[in-house]
């Protein structure tokens, strides 16, 4: 566990689960950042195989020093044994003299009956907190190159016992969504679509694997909040077979993510779109008559 290095060398998240599959476990302190959830959710799930532990989540915006402390510390009468990984989500919303406290001050809590994963989408907080990185291991999470996705979707296929050609896979491969988690969702579809006869038929499985069209739905929800309203209009043209109501629950995630950077601007917009936001998507929800994509282009000309 011990190394003779300045600090740890950052590793990416498919390196990291190389090692972990070798029983390599680099540290007791690890700081994954990225947007590549499913990976890292894999990553402390198969660390917990390893030493037979067990996962105790906590959360950045509400997380509770004391509270945590007293759950790292205690040991009942039957747990003296158990090993425990301590996962904090959201770990950019903890405060530097919080970071520090965990990761510094009381790093000699964490060892081979102790692991801690901080877990952040952005690292760039972390730039100007000093931090011992001889004990933490920096992971970069991720989506992978191509020809590795392209042989975990093989892989997974295969583990259900399905056939296919090279040319479907590479149709598959090209039509899944490029995060991980989405794409696992896709997979599990095709696996149930296509469990009875075992043979991916390549002209069935471009119906049975949703349409991903993300880049547009973001063009779509710049331009709605621009103000450029018929851009939008054609953009969410473009955005055939995702319903509207998908699309009203990215936009207010979209909004909701803006305002977080305390834009006033931007907040007062949030307070002029929501009544709308939740009037249309409970138009759409009660009735099964209502066309969704006329009830979203009149929401977009009313923005």
């Amino acid at each position: 566990m011990k190394s003779k290095a300045r600090f740890l060398k950052e590793k990416n998240i498919t390196e990291f689960l190389d090692g972990l599959r070798q029983r390599i476990i680099p540290s007791y302190i690890y700081l994954i950042y990225g947007d590549e959830e499913f990976l890292i959710e894999i990553a402390y799930n198969r660390l917990k195989k390893i030493i037979n532990g067990v996962v105790l989540k906590y959360y950045g915006n509400s997380f509770k020093l004391e509270d945590f402390f007293r759950e790292v510390t205690s040991f009942g009468l039957f747990e003296k044994r158990v090993r425990k990984i301590f996962v904090i989500k959201m770990a950019e919303k903890l405060k530097k003299d919080i970071l520090l406290e965990l990761v510094e001050k009381n790093k000699n809590l964490w060892n081979d009956k102790r692991y801690l994963f901080l877990v952040s989408r952005d690292v760039r907080k972390w730039r100007n907190i000093e931090l011992d990185w001889k004990v933490v291991q920096r992971v970069k999470a991720v989506f992978p190159p191509f020809a590795r996705f392209k042989l975990w979707v093989q892989r997974e296929l295969q583990s259900a016992g399905l056939l296919f050609s090279a040319k479907t896979l590479e149709k598959i491969v090209s039509l899944l969504p490029k995060n991980l988690f989405d794409a696992q969702n896709e997979l599990n579809k095709i696996k149930l679509y296509f469990a009875k006869n075992k043979y991916i038929d390549a002209d069935v499985v471009e119906r049975v694997i949703s349409p991903y069209k993300e880049e547009n739905v973001f063009k779509m929800i710049d331009a709605s909040l621009a103000g450029k309203t018929k851009e939008a209009i054609i953009e969410n043209e473009n955005l055939k077979g995702i319903r509207a109501l998908s699309k009203l629950n990215i936009l207010t995630k979209i909004i909701i993510k803006k305002f977080e950077k305390e834009n006033p601007f931007v907040l007062i917009k949030l307070l002029k779109l929501m009544p709308k936001i939740y009037e249309y998507e409970k138009l759409i929800k009660i009735s099964n008559r209502v066309d969704e994509e006329e009830v979203f282009k009149n929401f977009l000309l009313d923005l």
